[in-house]
């Protein structure tokens, strides 16, 4: 298949987000991100190159050639912590947040036996923090750089006609393929995702 059509099947059946009415956690670009916060080695908390500007291509260049900065002993963290203003730049009515990137991965599976290709396809959402979750009037889970995703899997006969067969919604510690007939639609193309309040559950 060509770049194209994949790219026009994904834009097709692109999900349509409702986060929560008090939603304070907002999603934004990953670049938006990066210019707010700094690199921190979480086991001696010395941040790593302080005060340099990082564009999202630099960082990703810099962490490809400098492969023990790429682990989980390092940290992109936000200086000014949940004052910091990316955390909540906006009203949830704003119209900014049509503007916000909606992170787009594909990849094929093998032909089955009838000749029929799945067109696996990923969107990704950036949130600059996940908040809290309050049980037994205890906080906990929070954390920055908050990243939700669901998959979409589309289905190729030979032929060439396409069929939406479910749909993936994660949360932190898994989730869970919703079948295309159980998912609410909006205009019969586009699956409607529900963010869950301050965790971005799907």
């Amino acid at each position: 298949m060509e770049r194209a059509a994949v790219e026009q099947l994904a834009h097709k059946h692109r999900p349509l987000v409702f986060l929560h009415p008090n939603e304070a956690y907002l999603p934004l670009d990953f670049q938006t991100y990066v210019d707010s916060a700094q690199l921190k080695d979480t086991r001696t908390q010395q941040v790593v190159r302080p005060g340099e500007a990082f564009s999202a291509q630099a960082l990703g260049q810099w962490l490809q050639a400098t492969p023990e900065i790429n682990a989980g002993d390092y940290t992109l963290f936000l200086p000014l912590g949940r004052d910091t203003p990316v955390i909540a730049q906006y009203h949830p009515d704003d119209a900014a947040l049509t503007r916000v990137p909606l992170y787009v991965h594909h990849r094929f599976t093998p032909p089955s036996d009838d000749g029929t290709v799945h067109l696996m396809v990923s969107y990704s959402f950036m949130y600059a923090y996940n908040g809290p979750e309050s049980v037994l009037c205890w906080d906990f889970g929070a954390h920055y750089a908050d990243i939700e995703h669901v998959t979409a899997d589309l289905a190729i006969r030979p032929r060439g006609d396409v069929t939406f067969e479910q749909l993936y919604t994660s949360r932190h510690n898994g989730g869970q393929w919703i079948p295309g007939a159980e998912l609410m639609w909006n205009g019969g193309e586009r699956p409607t995702v529900f963010s869950s309040l301050n965790g971005h559950a799907s």
